[in-house]
């Protein structure tokens, strides 16, 4: 009998407050309580109660999987996004850099190879 009363005012601070798995955890105990003590009318009334606070709790996690599947979706779209964005970046700079290595390159072999591209003759006029 104590325990039902501890277990009723739980309930009833869980309905105030709304926190259905809370509400669910203390009708099924609830149920057990007036199994032991043989009371079937109460025990199907506890029962009753668990099965609609279990379905809504149900409804709740439905709608709650969902949101996150929603917001996974969302920020899968956002990292695509990132990702390419970071790609074209990436892209620019490393073609950038190709190219001045290119280039770099071209004038050090130019440098290298300009006394032998010179006429004869201009290279005994510069010494």
């Amino acid at each position: 009998q104590a325990a039902e009363n501890h277990f009723s005012k739980g309930l009833e601070l869980a309905l105030k407050e709304n926190f259905i798995s809370d509400q669910v955890d203390f009708l099924e105990i609830l149920v057990e309580i007036q199994k032991e003590l043989k009371n079937k009318d109460k025990e199907i009334e506890y029962y009753q109660k668990f099965i609609e606070v279990k379905s809504e709790q149900a409804e709740f996690l439905l709608k709650n999987k969902e949101e996150q599947n929603n917001l996974i979706e969302y920020f899968k779209e956002d990292e695509i996004k990132s990702n390419a964005e970071i790609t074209s970046q990436t892209n620019f700079w490393a073609g950038f850099l190709i190219g001045m290595s290119i280039l770099l390159t071209l004038l050090l072999l130019y440098q290298f190879f300009k006394p032998k591209l010179i006429s004869p003759e201009k290279q005994r006029y510069d010494e």
